[in-house]
């Protein structure tokens, strides 16, 4: 979207929209993450993805780059039983398989997913055969990563501050968007609810050693900004 610079770069979902929605109005209804309504748009705000906006299965399998030895084969190098071990898992039905292309196709494959134990067993999935064998190589390496951290025991406790951030950090903006500048960097007033909710997560990660890992190696992985750093 490209509009406010609250919304510049987030990405929305276009309510169902008829003819009747574009009598008399030059806008259209857009749903945006983390927000409870649609708001109206007009069509120069938004940044339409390619008339194709997903990969199927197959055509992830192509996009597999060159692996390193110890990844896994690309799907070229299977054998015939393999490739069909392959087809059969895509074809079924598993939730957990669903939920991870369905968050591979929006681009939106975060850690903080991993809090959801059904995607959680979806990833682990992808991590061995056959699947492991369709997915472009900084997919793996991804899934790898967030799998092995998900299970540190304080994994969960970092997505749920991560969580309450992004969530602080909305309704600030929201509330107050007189904050937002144009470039799009946001001034936090030091008696706002965010401010507090990072204090107290600063707070917690430097005072507990197994949160500060979790920080430090997602901030390594490039996964997301340590607070503390």
């Amino acid at each position: 979207i490209q509009s406010k610079p609250e919304l510049n770069g987030q990405s929305g979902i276009i309510r169902k929209a008829t003819v009747k929605d574009h009598e008399n109005s030059d806008r259209i209804p857009v749903l945006v993450h983390g927000m409870a309504k649609p708001i109206s748009l007009k069509l120069s705000c938004i940044r339409l993805p390619p008339q194709k906006q997903y990969n199927t299965p197959e055509e992830l399998m192509k996009l597999n780059s060159i692996e390193t030895p110890e990844d896994a084969p690309e799907p070229s190098q299977l054998s015939k039983r393999e490739r069909q071990q392959l087809k059969n898992k895509l074809n079924s039905n598993d939730p957990a398989i669903a939920k991870v292309l369905q968050a591979i196709q929006s681009g939106d494959a975060g850690f903080t997913r991993m809090a959801d134990p059904e995607y959680k067993r979806g990833v682990k999935e992808f991590t061995q055969p056959p699947l492991n064998a369709m997915l472009p190589a900084e997919y793996k390496k991804m899934f790898k990563n967030c799998y092995e951290l998900s299970n540190h025991p304080k994994a969960m406790d970092a997505i749920k501050m991560i969580n309450m951030r992004k969530a602080a950090k909305q309704r600030l903006m929201t509330i107050h968007p007189e904050c937002v500048h144009p470039n799009g960097a946001i001034e936090v007033p030091l008696d706002s609810e965010f401010m507090r909710l990072q204090e107290n997560i600063e707070n917690k990660i430097r005072g507990d050693e197994g949160l500060a890992f979790v920080f430090k190696r997602l901030d390594e992985l490039g996964l997301y900004v340590n607070p503390i750093k």
